[in-house]
């Protein structure tokens, strides 16, 4: 069985070249990638009734957004030389969808870019690279 290699995906030139350089370690090993898209969704958060009554297309829709927006180009940008590239869009909080996942499909290793989408959010309220760095189960290589 293909080891399978998870990335994280949030749309920034950091996931960009964290998928890359798994794509490149995947060819040299005959794995499998599973680019990782993390929607921020809490099942917690208090909503109106009229929020509630549109939260189920909503989601739906940025997971579509996200699959065709994000995750499909660059899958398609990866794929060639027999590289096989899967896409997921989970719902959550992105540290724990990730870890979850790299546990539930035995990932032999997780990919993460250094810096996300907001460097300046994660340096105050907590780094979603550096959570799982510091509490996976599974080796992560972080991409600078």
């Amino acid at each position: 069985m293909a080891e399978l290699f998870i990335v994280g995906v949030d749309g920034s030139d950091g996931a960009r070249r964290a998928a890359a350089f798994a794509a490149k370690r995947a060819r040299c090993v005959g794995a499998k990638v599973l680019l990782l898209g993390v929607i921020e969704w809490s099942r917690y958060a208090f909503y109106t009734p009229e929020e509630l009554e549109t939260r189920g297309r909503d989601k739906q829709r940025a997971t579509e957004r996200a699959e065709r927006e994000v995750l499909r180009p660059l899958a398609e940008s990866l794929q060639g030389e027999g590289l096989e590239v899967s896409c997921l869009v989970r719902h959550g909080h992105a540290a724990e969808v990730i870890q979850a996942l790299a546990e539930e499909r035995g990932a032999s290793e997780v990919f993460v870019g250094r810096e996300g989408r907001s460097p300046f959010v994660g340096a105050l309220f907590g780094s979603v690279t550096h959570r799982i760095v510091s509490t996976s189960n599974v080796p992560v290589t972080v991409v600078p």
